[in-house]
């Protein structure tokens, strides 16, 4: 069977899909964080993973990239779409903005890789072919998006204090806990990969109010519709190539 697309989001995310069914699945790194979800958008097949699990109870640090990824790859996946929420770092960078992410920054304190001993390439972590094909859906359907943005990723489950804000926002656009082992681990096994970062809030000291899990929930189940707007057009204008 083949699969167009893979997909890596948040615990809601297989709403988006049609004709779905789910299948358990393992690795020898372990299983998934979730059931493998396989469904439709428009005539394309598509995969499935909620990073997070089905019930959204696996916190980032718990996350199985190992799994995940290679999941995709034992199923011959040539092409994912990671879907995260993030926080943004600069005032013009505004909820409900999305963001085709162009570099990210990871300083881990533990070696997250498939291989024993290798120095992987990643001056182009994210894929360009995948990100101008992003680019041109979101200006085809007028939704607002920035074509390029720096990702920091922190540990987490915690949010970050205010005195780390203002030390990476002069490195980066965006914070998250997630996407960063998921592009290192696609691009060790050759697989084209790129994010689809939806601001959720803006991060601590730069929001004038507390920031909470539920407002990051509600924002990305409020842009669903959206999200399945611009992967459709996304997988059109993939045939338009």
């Amino acid at each position: 069977m083949k699969i167009d697309l893979g997909l890596i989001g948040g615990y809601n995310l297989n709403k988006i899909l049609e004709n779905k069914k789910s299948f358990s699945f393992k690795t020898k790194y372990g299983r998934p964080s979730s059931k493998i979800y396989l469904g439709n958008l428009e005539d394309k097949k598509i995969a499935l993973i909620l990073r997070h699990g089905e019930k959204g109870d696996i916190l980032p640090h718990q996350i199985n990239h190992l799994a995940n990824i290679y999941s995709f790859y034992q199923l011959k996946i040539k092409k994912i779409l990671a879907i995260c929420a993030v926080g943004s770092l600069k005032k013009d960078f505004k909820p409900g903005d999305f963001v085709f992410c162009s570099d990210f920054i990871w300083l881990n304190p533990y070696p997250l890789t498939f291989f024993k001993i290798k120095h992987l390439d990643l001056t182009n972590p994210f894929s360009e072919n995948l990100r101008k094909k992003l680019i041109k859906s979101a200006k085809d359907l007028k939704i607002r998006f920035h074509q390029k943005g720096i990702y920091f990723q922190t540990l987490g489950p915690r949010f970050e204090t205010k005195a780390e804000i203002k030390m990476i926002k002069n490195f980066a656009d965006l914070v998250g806990m997630t996407n960063a082992p998921e592009v290192i681990l696609a691009n060790e096994l050759n697989i084209e990969i790129a994010t689809i970062a939806l601001v959720s809030n803006y991060a601590c000291g730069i929001s004038k109010r507390r920031i909470s899990a539920q407002e990051v929930e509600k924002i990305m189940e409020e842009k669903l519709p959206v999200i399945k707007k611009l992967l459709v057009k996304f997988l059109k204008n993939e045939n338009s190539y």
